[in-house]
């Protein structure tokens, strides 16, 4: 038996689909967004090969619905659903860009719901009164001194009145 009989040949000789028709195969197309409906990152956002290179889902629809990559520019969303590729949910930005929309809808984690929080809100109310100096809270409570800094600073933690 031959290697190409058995199946353990290269795929090469494989005639591959068009990459629209693999594509849009994945994306549900509903009234609002159309959403990636296959392999998704931890972040949310569909992603999709295109000769063995993985490449973001609206990247890809960028690609496709202009017929140029987006290149260094970030493709954000207007629907803020990481999983959307349709054309008018989709535009392109700055990473500055990206970084404002994201604070302007209030969509960072900050504050307790940050993964790496040391602190909580009634931490920052006692740090904010202290009267000790930076050196000593933030050795109390196991930060460093910029934290304590900002915090008092009103440059962190914000959202604590």
């Amino acid at each position: 038996c031959s290697l190409t009989c058995s199946g353990v040949a290269s795929h090469a000789h494989r005639v591959r689909r068009p990459i629209e028709d693999r594509f849009w195969e994945k994306v549900e197309k509903t009234g609002g967004c159309w959403n990636w409906i296959s392999t998704l990152t931890t972040g949310g956002y569909g992603y999709f090969s295109i000769n063995g290179c993985y490449q973001l889902a609206p990247r890809v629809a960028w690609k496709l619905y202009h017929g140029e990559s987006p290149g260094k520019k970030h493709v954000l969303h207007t629907c803020d659903n990481p999983r959307c590729v349709r054309k008018d949910h989709l535009f392109l930005g700055t990473h500055q860009d990206n970084m404002e929309d994201m604070l302007k809808k209030q969509r960072h984690h900050h504050g307790e719901t940050h993964r790496n929080h040391k602190l909580n809100e009634q931490n920052v109310r006692e740090i904010r009164a202290s009267k000790m100096t930076h050196s000593k809270i933030a050795s109390l409570y196991g930060v460093g001194q910029s934290v304590i800094s900002r915090i008092r600073a009103r440059k962190a933690w914000k959202h604590v009145i």
